[in-house]
């Protein structure tokens, strides 16, 4: 190797030290902010009713589908199946939930360990994101790297602990950043426009519509700004970034548009809603963002909602970023509307904005909880608090009046809790946290009078910036987490490792097993977690065949056969105790059969106006002698002497796949007491079939006389198409990019 060579290899590699840097830095910071995860045992995230009750489970099970090799499309152990992906909340389509899910897992669960760690990353990844936007805004590492921070760990990424949501929100800046390029390269239009949707369809992915709701008007706004001030040119870059934005996501968003219409949703009404109610604001109410909690904003425990917190030193950044750059800078005033306007949607019914949009914008009553706007505000108070670090020595003649705001906002402080230890005790202090906020507010006072003498330089002050934030933001981002050691710390968690001997005996029965639980004593949704047929679960939504027919009723239990209640005692006599939990929670058979599969030779054909009241008219024991469907009735001879004969069985059962022996008498109604759902298509003897609707709700099909195998897989159009429809969005960016690219080296040329 020449000397030429060796100084260019030398360049390269310092290149991408100085290219790491930035990143390597903010994964340690990540590391290190959530100490309580990586350095200890005693603490865990996962410690609360939705999590532990509902997400775990969740993933819990499309984990144990990628590791025997299938995609987790549809969900067997809850109600008697229901659909996975069309739900959005278990995330089944989000490419970073694969990863998580490929790892090793203990006992058929994923590991705690490896929990954490996936918090981590995606909490990084939000860091590194906005990093990425306030390099591109500021050009000074420093100042992104507290923009990075402020963004992962403060505000709503910071302070949601539902990863359905705070991973809708953490591609956001990757969004705007390729939206301000549009801005700046206006001759790369087309392509940066192809990213920015790329990027907006994988929020969409992450398995929650709310904050993307939030992110995609966000979106649109920015597109007017830049319509404004380029004109409509840019119309073709902006049908771009739509149909990107549509493609990428229709992963998720296609099976969510075909499971919309055929659910209801329990969304803080008296009843569920189905899909073409509109949520009554009365719930966006609850979930606003309520004045008080602007406080919030600064002063750790002063919000009634959600957390909106990013720090007096981060709020101080962001004005000096704000009246610092006003004139200079567009970006900086886009910034500004985008936070304020993102504000007075989070207020809600304390905000008009908030009424225009629930009156008019699609999907923002769907989105029921306006405070989730509060991840754009946090997003914008970021990246201008990072462009406040970068101009300090530009905007000297604002330090004065941000010294000044700091330490009246100190001073505030120290009188108030003074005044109150005198009044009331010091019992009274319920929250002594906005004390940390005086003395960082002092902190970085002092910083910037030493700044102003010309002795603090650059980067020790940002470092001194960068430290009085993450002291700030660790007094509210992760510093409640769950202690397994304190009184009542880890109860949720532990919970579900008190009826693995239940478990274990349910799976060594012979028979198909599908059971009840008491909700008030397993409050975790027992079937997802163990990989046993729950008729129950706590679930956001449930198809609708299911909620007309009273799952509950008796005629929803046999129609489903349930054989076996999970309880601390039976509902009634005739439920026998088979099996004594350890936990004081036991197994009680149903009394009578109850077999999953089962056949008829009688068809009750209703209008579907008289379903619901036919169904009301039956008893139990109907259920086993004739099937009610709506239509006509499938051709079925006359029942003869031989059809008390038939003889039919599971012979094999995955999630979507189920194999059928049936040995007919004559021919008749083979029923299976599973959910139906479109998508599920059934053969006989490998000879595509009528699917028939039992009961409203259950899967049927006439099967002949004689021996035969009948088999019901779930291969839905919907997910099909969605994927099709997200592969050819990602060759689309890719043509995009490349052929960009191509241009720009012909043009050279």
């Amino acid at each position: 190797m020449n000397m030429v060579e060796k100084h260019q290899s030398g360049l390269n590699r310092a290149t991408l030290a100085h290219a790491l840097a930035g990143p390597v830095l903010l994964f340690l910071l990540t590391t290190l902010f959530y100490w309580k995860l990586t350095t200890t045992d005693q603490y865990t995230w996962l410690d609360s009713p939705d999590l532990a009750n509902q997400v775990l489970p969740w993933w819990n099970f499309e984990a144990r589908e990628w590791h025997a090799g299938r995609f987790p499309a549809w969900d067997p152990h809850q109600w008697g199946g229901q659909p996975l992906v069309g739900q959005m909340q278990p995330g089944a389509a989000y490419p970073l939930n694969w990863l998580l899910f490929l790892t090793p897992l203990r006992n058929g669960h994923l590991r705690l360990s490896y929990l954490h760690w996936f918090f981590i990353l995606f909490h990084w990844i939000a860091a590194l994101n906005a990093y990425r936007f306030c390099l591109y805004l500021g050009r000074f590492r420093p100042a992104a790297i507290l923009g990075g921070c402020i963004f992962a760990f403060g505000a709503a990424v910071g302070n949601i602990d539902w990863p359905q949501m705070a991973n809708g929100a953490i591609w956001m800046p990757l969004v705007f950043l390729n939206l301000c390029k549009i801005h700046d390269e206006p001759e790369r239009a087309n392509r940066h426009a192809a990213w920015a949707g790329l990027w907006l369809g994988l929020s969409w992915l992450a398995g929650h519509h709310q904050i993307p709701t939030f992110v995609t008007y966000a979106a649109l706004a920015t597109w007017l700004w830049l319509a404004l001030r380029q004109g409509l040119h840019l119309l073709r870059p902006f049908l771009l970034f739509v149909s990107v934005m549509g493609l990428i996501s229709a992963l998720q968003t296609v099976p969510a548009a075909e499971y919309g219409p055929l659910a209801k949703r329990w969304v803080g009404m008296t009843e569920a809603a189905d899909w073409k109610t509109k949520v009554s604001y009365h719930v966006h109410e609850l979930y606003s963002l309520f004045p008080i909690s602007l406080l919030g904003t600064v002063f750790p425990g002063l919000s009634r909602s959600f957390p909106p917190f990013v720090g007096a030193a981060g709020l101080t950044l962001a004005l000096l970023g704000l009246f610092g750059g006003w004139r200079q800078d567009a970006r900086v005033r886009w910034l500004s509307g985008l936070g304020l306007l993102s504000l007075l949607v989070a207020l809600g019914p304390n905000s008009l904005l908030h009424g225009v949009l629930y009156a008019w914008a699609p999907l923002v009553e769907k989105a029921r909880s306006p405070g989730m706007a509060m991840a754009v505000f946090g997003f914008a108070v970021a990246a201008l608090a990072s462009a406040g670090l970068a101009r300090m020595s530009s905007q000297e003649r604002l330090l004065p009046a941000a010294r000044r705001m700091l330490l009246g906002v100190a001073a505030l402080v120290f009188v108030t809790y003074f005044v109150t230890g005198m009044v009331r005790g010091k019992e009274s202090f319920s929250d002594e946290r906005p004390m940390i906020t005086a003395l960082v507010a002092l902190l970085l006072a002092g910083l910037f009078t030493w700044h102003r003498t010309g002795e603090l330089a650059a980067r020790h002050l940002a470092a001194g910036v960068i430290g009085l934030s993450l002291l700030e933001l660790a007094n509210v981002s992760g510093y409640e987490l769950p202690n397994a050691n304190r009184p009542g710390g880890g109860r949720f968690l532990a919970a579900t490792g008190d009826h693995d001997d239940i478990a274990a005996y349910l799976k060594s029965l012979s028979e198909p097993v599908r059971v009840e639980v008491d909700s008030q004593k397993i409050g975790y949704n027992f079937g997802d977690w163990h990989g046993i047929s729950h008729f129950g679960g706590y679930l956001a939504s449930l198809t609708t065949n299911l909620v007309r027919l009273d799952p509950n009723s008796a005629v929803g239990r046999e129609i489903f056969s349930v054989t076996h209640y999970v309880g601390s005692a039976p509902r009634n006599a005739e439920e026998q105790l088979v099996f004594p939990g350890k936990s004081g929670v036991n197994v009680y058979r149903l009394a009578g059969w109850h077999p999953r599969v089962w056949t008829v030779h009688t068809v009750l054909p209703v209008d579907a106006r008289d379903l619901d009241a036919a169904m009301g008219r039956m008893i139990p024991q109907q259920v086993r002698q004739a099937v009610t469907i709506v239509g006509p009735a499938p051709s079925v001879p006359f029942p003869g002497p031989n059809c008390a004969e038939d003889r039919v069985r599971i012979r094999q059962e995955v999630p979507s796949h189920l194999v059928i022996a049936a040995q007919m008498g004559c021919a008749g109604v083979l029923i299976l007491g599973d959910t139906h759902y479109p998508g599920w298509q059934v053969t006989v003897d490998g000879k595509a079939a009528d699917l028939i609707v039992a009961y409203g709700v259950a899967r049927a099909v006439v099967v002949p006389a004689g021996e035969h195998t009948v088999e019901f897989a779930y291969r839905p159009v919907s997910l099909r198409l969605g994927a099709a429809m997200s592969l050819l969005g990602l060759l689309l960016v890719a043509a995009v990019t490349y052929g960009t690219r191509a241009r720009a080296t012909a043009g050279q040329e």
